[in-house]
Order: C-alpha cells, then structure tokens, then sequence
C-alpha cells in the first residue's frame, strides 16, 4: 500500500505572500480556521484564551461553518460575549478564496487543540504562507513536528495557556518556526506530488 498526501497549488499562495495587501484587521491576532465544533478544540481554546486575554497583546479569529452553535456559547458566556464586544474575539463565518488565505499570512499563529485530524488542509495552507502552527499530536503532522516546523500542543486549557503566552513572549523563535513550515511545505506542491504519482505508477509497470 502507498499512500500519496493532498498536494495544493502553490500560486494562489504565492500572490498573496508577494501581492500589495494589507491585514484583515488593525490588531494582531491569532487564528482558528475549520469546522467549528467540540472536536476541533474549540470550547478549550476559547476558554484559555478568556483566561489570560487580559496578559495577551493579540485577539483571536475564528473562521469556519458554525456547527457547533458558538455563535450561541459565546453569547450565553459572560465572559466571552464581553471579550467578543471588545473586540478580543472574533467570529467570522466561512471564508474563502484570498479573504482566506490573507487571514492566514498574517496571523500570528495558528492554533487547532483537534482531538483527531486526518489530513488538515487548513495546517497544511499554514505552512505554505509561514504561519507558525500550534497543533496536538493527534493532528498527524509528525514530521512537521520532527523538523521543528511546528509547535506541539495538547487539549489541556492549561497547555493552550502556556502556548498561548510562549507566543506572546517569543515571536522571534516562533516566526522562525513559522518559516520552517514553509520550507516543509515545498514537498506538498503539486507538482512533486504529480512527480511522486508518476514515480509509484512506474514502479508498478516495471513490477
């Protein structure tokens, strides 16, 4: 059995890397991009961040279809619902197309506490416009993890906190993490993915 891993066009990222634009928002933030729901970690990170949000120089951007009915959890939640109209939270919806990808490049991390991911495209779209990923175990980026191109994590509030506070603290090591995962993410382009099809198909011809 071989297994081939989604590859992604590199130009839309390109253009966005390279292109005139500007954030999304005025203040720097962080970044949970998916589904939003219990699974993907959403309740834990929401509440670390509501923890410390008062120690915390950046706000934090949720993206993604709402299936798990947060637009309600923040609003019943006191505390989340005043950090909302502050500002510090923020709930966006799906995004698509550039709107997607500029809310990545210019996040100051990414952050996904998933309880279990088989292939995420929105860490792997991370790594291709160098935005440092936080991301449990469980979210099957070993070898990102091994080539110090991404930053472990666990579901734990109180972990979350930490690596939400390291980000806070160590921008430097972080943003040279984030370029690592860029450099990891060359071996996703599509065209070394085409190049590894065509190897294994030819493999199987002269087998």
């Amino acid at each position: 059995i071989s297994i081939l891993p989604n590859g992604l066009d590199s130009k839309p990222f390109k253009l966005v890397l390279e292109g005139d634009f500007e954030s999304p928002f005025n203040q720097p933030y962080i970044l949970f991009l998916g589904r939003l729901d219990k699974a993907k970690g959403l309740d834990n990170l929401l509440n670390a961040f509501a923890n410390i949000a008062g120690q915390l120089s950046f706000n934090l951007v949720i993206a993604g279809p709402d299936e798990g009915n947060y637009e309600l959890i923040v609003s019943e939640s006191k505390r989340l619902y005043v950090l909302q109209r502050q500002g510090r939270i923020k709930l966006l919806g799906p995004v698509t197309g550039t709107h997607k990808l500029l809310l990545i490049r210019y996040a100051k991390g990414f952050f996904l506490p998933s309880i279990g991911e088989g292939f995420s495209m929105a860490i792997l779209e991370s790594f291709f416009l160098g935005c440092p990923v936080f991301a449990t175990r469980e979210c099957n980026i070993s070898e990102a993890f091994e080539n110090d191109a991404a930053i472990v994590i666990t579901r734990d509030i109180s972990n979350i906190e930490k690596s939400l506070l390291y980000l806070q603290d160590n921008q430097k090591i972080v943003m040279a993490i984030g370029s690592r995962g860029k450099e990891f993410a060359r071996k996703f382009e599509i065209k070394n993915i085409t190049l590894q099809y065509i190897s294994l198909v030819e493999s199987f011809i002269c087998e």
